[in-house]
């Protein structure tokens, strides 16, 4: 069973109204380092477990791609458990998810 506290914020709950965002994009050239990057961010994600804050200024969440769950080191059968259209990756995928623009 999964805990609050192991699932982001935003997979279960709406973002706020009036909403902005920030991106960043990160490319995993190192795996160790990419651990730690994560292990860091940890502490700052918010959970599914937090209680909600009308008004809360930040929420983080993190994101990886098929391509960094490799650079981070993953183990191969891991990664073959994930479904065919994620491990072919957005840009691979953009004519079939009409994503041309």
């Amino acid at each position: 069973m999964l805990e609050l506290a192991d699932i982001q914020s935003g997979v279960l709950r709406p973002r706020p109204s009036p909403y902005a965002a920030t991106y960043i994009l990160l490319r995993i050239d190192e795996a160790r380092a990419g651990r730690e990057l994560l292990r860091r961010l940890s502490d700052i994600v918010t959970s599914a477990a937090a209680p909600v804050r009308p008004g809360r200024d930040t929420f983080v969440s993190v994101a990886l791609t098929f391509e960094g769950l490799k650079a981070l080191g993953v183990p191969q059968p891991s990664l073959d458990s994930f479904a065919w259209e994620f491990r072919q990756g957005m840009a691979a995928r953009a004519t079939a998810l009409g994503d041309l623009g």
